[in-house]
């Protein structure tokens, strides 16, 4: 279900993507410490159309994968999700090194989901 906040910022990323997009890196750079907000960040970004928020998204979701937090980590996964397009797999296909278990099979999922998805291909 798309929130009615959801719908007002697509609305607005759409008139001034330029605008938007600087913002959000802004708000990341300033924010990046902190686990909730750039988890909040990124939930919010991984639920905007890909084509909006690909000179953004992708980084701040690579970025997260070097964090410390899991939950941050599971963000970044989570925004690949969202996105579920080539671009994402082929992002998520490169972060191997996942040590906590809960993450790896949170991952290993989200990739076969998408290889299925995108190529039709069933994960064994």
């Amino acid at each position: 279900m798309v929130s009615q906040a959801e719908v007002y910022l697509e609305k607005m990323i759409r008139l001034n993507q330029e605008r938007y997009c600087k913002l959000f890196s802004d708000f990341a750079r300033k924010r990046m410490h902190d686990p909730y907000d750039f988890s909040y960040l990124l939930n919010l970004l991984s639920r905007m159309p890909y084509n909006l928020v690909s000179s953004i998204g992708p980084f701040m979701a690579v970025s997260a994968f070097s964090n410390v937090n899991d939950e941050v980590v599971e963000a970044g996964i989570r925004a690949f999700e969202g996105w579920s397009n080539k671009d994402s797999l082929n992002y998520l296909e490169q972060f191997t090194a996942i040590e906590k278990p809960w993450l790896k099979e949170y991952l290993e999922q989200v990739i076969c989901d998408l290889k299925e998805e995108i190529y039709g291909e069933a994960c064994s």
